[in-house]
């Protein structure tokens, strides 16, 4: 038995390991109107992934902001970091955490710390996927400029990625955050043409629900884009 742990020992030191990565993707879009409204509205987003045999650190911006008749109505920042823990091919642990500034919403400021758990549930040959997460932590919320103390919180979330064809794929992630304070249900609904090599557009959707709202906010809060963009690394 102790003979055949040092052999195996002996092969997994042999074994060449796994290069580390860098990927990810930036994108930006705009929309205007003029005439007897005048709209404008700007979003950018940016991913970032660092990747290697052992380990696995996310980095997503996201960010927002709108003009109606001269005055500002819309303005969203959303910064998320997940450092993931392999454990094997399919399963890792992690910790996440997110910090939201949403000037309109009912929730102005939110900052959340996660420590979970994660499975890929399948994965294709042609790069189509299916990942769960689950986790529990803390949660900071200030409500309409009113501070609120630390809750306990819950988040589980379904990631889906889709290769349709060559150039074309679809993505597709719903997430539950919820606590004493508020439950927050996140869809974002994402497709993505490939244009020339890296350059690519991304039409998308993005659905909000909080509940607990203020008084005087809606408690869905929704965002379509339409962006260019461009990728590197392994995709």
């Amino acid at each position: 038995m102790m003979r055949s742990v040092v052999i195996a020992a002996m092969i997994l030191a042999a074994a060449p390991a796994q290069a580390a990565i860098w990927k990810g993707q930036v994108d930006a879009g705009a929309s205007a109107a003029t005439g007897n409204t005048e709209t404008i509205t700007l979003n950018a987003e940016m991913g970032l992934t660092y990747e290697d045999r052992l380990y696995r650190h996310s980095y997503n911006l996201l960010a927002l902001y709108g003009e109606d008749g001269g005055s500002k109505s819309a303005e969203r920042i959303l910064a998320t970091i997940k450092n993931e823990l392999k454990l094997g091919a399919k399963n890792t642990l992690f910790t996440r955490f997110e910090g939201e500034h949403d000037e309109f919403s009912s929730i102005n400021q939110r900052f959340s710390g996660i420590l979970g758990y994660g499975r890929l549930i399948f994965e294709s040959a042609a790069g189509s996927s299916l990942n769960f997460d689950i986790g529990a932590g803390m949660r900071w919320t200030r409500v309409r400029g009113v501070e609120t103390q630390w809750d306990p919180v819950g988040r589980s979330s379904v990631t889906y990625v889709g290769v349709i064809r060559e150039g074309v794929k679809f993505t597709q992630a719903i997430s539950v955050e919820g606590g004493q304070e508020a439950i927050q249900t996140v869809s974002d609904t994402g497709l993505r043409f490939a244009l020339i090599d890296r350059l690519y557009v991304k039409l998308g959707v993005n659905v909000k629900h909080t509940t607990d709202t203020a008084p005087g906010t809606d408690s869905i809060d929704t965002l379509s884009k339409v962006s260019v963009g461009w990728s590197f690394g392994p995709q």
